[in-house]
Order: structure tokens, then sequence, then C-alpha cells
């Protein structure tokens, strides 16, 4: 460095009061309610690394003051030489219609020599509001297209299937990461469920229904497990769920498709029904989601191009070009 990166870069555990960026472009401290539900929000972790004779310092210093108070920077233990770009809670209508800022200063910061998808220290986290979710049955369905279902005692198609759509989500995000691992058993865990009558401990393994419920079928709460911050799906933060697997561009579109997949999942999950679910395989195909999207192309146009780009789904109204050379 050249100079003290303090001003731009704050410490790894730097928490701003969050600021709710919203569909009219404009921000507030509170999160909009639509009817009695309050709106999804999307926040952003993108990590980058400097190349060539860039500084984090300047580079930090560029895309604060493009974003006039989106986004903020902090050390990351896991970087070399880099930082961390945050972004306050934005709406999808924010992120479609009036982030161009952002995706100005990405791509200012690649061309100063900055880099994310080529570098092994990188990642993308995209955090979600865990109270938009409409019900537990909704978010039970959204960590089953995740995590998947027990497949354990299976059929051999099923679990072929169920691996497959694992192997899609990763091939879709770029990543296949020991820091985001697509491990259920791990997730799921042990949970305390109570006392027996002599008094000792007695712990079970929690179905992903009763992760969604937040408490197993005593009533005994499941708390998050520090593990999760190792896995695809973190429950550890308070507001937000946060998936981990996405690896990081500074390519606006690449970032777009991204939370655009994330805000499919959310809808899909919400409509599709567990008979569908059981009978049609539905949480265990990438193509059911892309269909699903192809009946709003407009909203999801950025993940449905990307899915076809990287080979993870078929739309017979769209040339297939699943070719991909160099950095995303």
């Amino acid at each position: 460095e050249r100079e003290s990166d303090s001003e731009y870069i704050s410490d790894h555990d730097y928490r701003p009061s969050p600021l709710f960026f919203n569909d009219d472009g404009r921000k507030s401290s509170q999160q909009a309610v639509i009817g009695s539900m309050p709106k999804i929000y999307f926040g952003l972790e993108i990590e980058t690394e400097a190349t060539r004779s860039a500084y984090p310092s300047e580079g930090a210093e560029v895309i604060s003051d493009l974003c006039n108070g989106l986004v903020y920077c902090k050390h990351d233990g896991s970087l070399n030489n880099g930082f961390e770009i945050v972004t306050h809670p934005m709406s999808y209508g924010y992120v479609k219609n009036h982030a161009d800022n952002l995706w100005d200063g990405l791509t200012r910061l690649r061309r100063q020599g900055f880099r994310a998808w080529t570098t092994s220290t990188c990642g993308l986290h995209i955090h979600v509001s865990r109270n938009a979710f409409l019900n537990e049955a909704h978010l039970h369905k959204f960590m089953w297209f995740i995590y998947g279902s027990d497949v354990s005692r299976a059929s051999i198609a099923r679990r072929t299937a169920q691996e497959s759509h694992i192997a899609n989500i990763k091939q879709f995000a770029g990543r296949d990461s020991h820091w985001s691992k697509f491990d259920r058993e791990s997730f799921l865990g042990t949970a305390y469920d109570g006392d027996d009558e002599l008094g000792n401990s007695q712990y079970v393994v929690p179905s992903l229904a009763e992760i969604a419920k937040g408490r197993t079928k005593k009533g005994n709460a499941i708390p998050p497990y520090a593990n999760e911050r190792y896995l695809a799906l973190n429950r550890n933060n308070r507001h937000t769920l946060e998936l981990r697997f996405f690896r990081p561009s500074l390519r606006p579109e690449t970032i777009q498709a991204s939370v655009e997949f994330v805000q499919c999942l959310f809808d899909y999950t919400d409509q599709v029904t567990y008979n569908q679910v059981v009978n049609k395989n539905a949480l265990a195909s990438f193509q059911s989601l892309g269909e699903f999207a192809i009946t709003n192309r407009d909203k999801y146009s950025q993940f449905i191009a990307r899915a076809i780009s990287r080979g993870v789904f078929v739309d017979p109204h769209t040339p297939t070009d699943t070719s991909v050379d160099g950095e995303e």
C-alpha cells in the first residue's frame, strides 16, 4: 500500500445501521411492507483482489464515491491484497433499475486491475430477508432446492437426479468450494431435544422442515450451527439468510444474474406445491426453475441468459451456446 486505507476500508467487524434502497430509487431506514408482508431485500458481499499496480485503498475510494452511500468496504482476512464490497439492502426493483452506479463502479475496478472471478480467495455472498418468506413452508421449499431431500433410501434414479441437480447449481454459480459446501447432513446437524427421565440430554437429527420452523417436533429451538458459515446456505445472521456459493465477478451481468436467480428461486418456491415436489421432483430440477423463469422473461432476463450459457437450462425458444471463455 502507498498510503493508509483506513479512510475507505473499515475493519472486518464494521456493521453500520442498514439503509434500505427501494424500487423508486430512494433509501429509507425501514424495510418496506407489501400488504402485511415485509418486502424482500438483497445484500451483496463482493470480494475482490488487487493485481498489477492496483491498490485496495484506491479501489475502495472509487467504488465508495461512485455509489454514494449504497456500499461500504471492509477488510477480510481471507484476502491477500483486496477488500470486501458490502451493499446495504436493495429491493429487486432497485437492483434492476437503479443500481447503475454499483455496476459502473465494478466495471471501473476491473479496468484498474482488480479481479474476482479468476482469484482463488474471493467469494460472492447474497443475503436475503428472512422475514420476507411467506411462511415456514415457503422457507422449507427454498432450502430444499439448495440442499435436496433425504435420498438415503430413495431409488438410484432419484439419487442420481438429486446429484445432477446440485451439480447444476454449482455449474450455474461457477463455484464448488470448501467455503460453501452443499452438505445436507452438516446443515441438519444435531439439535438438543430435551432430557430423558434420568436428566440426560437427548439429541436428534432434525428434518429440513424442522430447520425451517426453527424447532424440533417436541418444540425445542434449533439454533443456527457455527459450521453453517462454511456451507452453501447460512442461518447465522439474525435478519437474513446468506447464500454463499456464488463465484464472484466484477462483471455486472454476472452479479445481476446471481441476484435474479435468488429472486426467481424465492418466487418459484412460493408457488410450487408439495404435490409437484413429490410427484414431479420440482425441487430437484434446474430445468423446472428455468421453465418458471421464462413465464416472466423481463423479470429474470439475466438469470435466463446465464443459465442457458452455463448449460444448466434448455429453452426451446433460445439458441443454446454453452461456450464459456475467460473471466465472467
